[in-house]
């Protein structure tokens, strides 16, 4: 798009967006800088892997994102176990920022294939779930259906001596049909049967916890249920996109431009519930910036008047998938250049 913009004729400023999802840590360190913290956990299946963190020494801040240890990219070949599929990776990743000497851990939600309501990465932190024998549950959200009690006399003292946020990429509950598992459970590899199991292991995990703090709340379905998790240890929850544009100045930069373009690829109805370009968008409007916004689908049902100036599709509709993913480049540039033309006359 900016090599667009400059075909244009005219100067764009580049500034990545996250919204607490995948490529949270790889924006924040393209704007802000920071160093990098090797951390060797797991995936949502116990499996070695490793994993990166974000350190800001001067402030003792560290960024954890969950898609690091439990998102797509961690799963090996086509393995999809949703009742089974674990945050405890995510948990091991923020005992390594504990070991740090972090004072302030951010942890970015979103992007993950597992539906635990986050018990994983409470049980790498000295929780532990119990079922009625007292014994300790298996991993995954299957098994809390069996949940009657969780034990917090062995969870990390250094906890309470830390500021945690928490950023969610969406503003979903932890339950009912919005909830993580009827919302997101089926793209993360649950069948219509396991999704109901989840919900329903879900909610009684909702009831059990609910004596330590109510968890169901906007932002607790975040990351299959880590929203949920998060709120037990007293994290402030965030929505992910609004603070990773207040970290990055979006505001001021915004208040320097002429026009925003933006993108995504596919604009649904989930992409107003949060989503990063969304977000940016509204931004837009209330500045009385113009904008663009190209999508590579967009669902057939959503009305886009109002949310951008000027909504573009990427590519025609008979442009072979292929042939699109080929020439993205391009189309993005031709799109944006365009877009130039129609939003800034003066420029083109």
């Amino acid at each position: 798009m900016a090599e667009g913009v400059r075909q244009a004729g005219a100067d764009p400023i580049t500034l990545p967006l996250a919204d607490g999802g995948e490529g949270t840590l790889w924006a924040l360190h393209r704007t802000l800088g920071g160093s990098w913290l090797s951390v060797a956990t797991v995936n949502p299946w116990a499996r070695p892997i490793t994993a990166s963190m974000l350190h800001w020494p001067k402030t003792a801040t560290v960024v954890v994102e969950l898609a690091e240890a439990a998102g797509w990219t961690t799963a090996y070949g086509r393995q999809r176990a949703a009742l089974t599929a674990s945050t405890f990776g995510v948990g091991i990743m923020l005992k390594a920022a504990l070991d740090s000497g972090a004072a302030r851990i951010v942890v970015g939600l979103g992007g993950s294939l597992t539906t635990d309501g986050g018990s994983g990465l409470l049980t790498a932190l000295g929780a532990r779930f119990l079922d009625r024998q007292g014994h300790a549950l298996p991993p995954g959200g299957g098994a809390l259906a069996e949940l009657v009690r969780v034990d917090w006399s062995h969870l990390d003292p250094r906890l309470g001596t830390v500021e945690l946020v928490a950023l969610a990429d969406v503003d979903n509950p932890l339950t009912g049909p919005d909830g993580a598992s009827r919302t997101f459970a089926r793209q993360k590899g649950a069948s219509a049967d396991e999704i109901e199991l989840l919900e329903v292991a879900l909610s009684h995990y909702r009831e059990v916890v609910r004596q330590r703090t109510e968890v169901d709340g906007p932002g607790s379905g975040a990351a299959g249920g880590t929203g949920a998790a998060l709120r037990l240890l007293g994290a402030s929850l965030l929505p992910g996109s609004q603070a990773v544009l207040d970290m990055i100045g979006f505001k001021d930069r915004l208040a320097e431009s002429q026009a925003l373009f933006t993108g995504e690829g596919r604009f649904d109805r989930q992409s107003l519930r949060g989503k990063a370009p969304a977000v940016a968008l509204e931004l837009a409007r209330a500045a009385a910036v113009p904008s663009c916004l190209i999508v590579g689908k967009r669902a057939q049902e959503l009305d886009l008047d109002g949310v951008a100036s000027l909504v573009l599709d990427l590519a025609p509709p008979d442009l072979p998938v292929g042939q699109v993913r080929r020439q993205i480049r391009s189309l993005l540039a031709e799109r944006a250049r365009d877009a130039v033309g129609q939003l800034l006359p003066a420029s083109a």
